[in-house]
């Protein structure tokens, strides 16, 4: 579902976290490509955002990219339960 960014009229496919987000106020990255993220890289994603969180960090990089801490948080709160069930047997 997308939905209107609320800066310049941009198409944001998660308008809800603009609105409660901090980051609310971003500003789009022309350049940006997207980056896909696996249910494997779970445990990279997560010690990689633990780092961040402790270095008291707005953003970090990963896997060559720049992700905000906020992002990252509901990012990894949507893959735990894909990941733990892709390691069910």
């Amino acid at each position: 579902m997308q939905g209107q960014c609320l800066r310049a009229g941009k198409m944001c496919a998660f308008p809800h976290l603009l609105r409660s987000s901090p980051i609310r106020n971003h500003k789009p990255i022309p350049s940006m490509k997207s980056q896909t993220i696996r249910v494997e890289d779970y445990p990279r994603l997560l010690r990689a955002y633990n780092r961040a969180v402790k270095q008291d960090r707005d953003q970090f990089e990963f896997e060559g990219k720049t992700l905000h801490t906020a992002y990252a948080k509901y990012l990894l709160e949507y893959l735990k339960p894909l990941y733990r069930s892709h390691q069910e047997p």
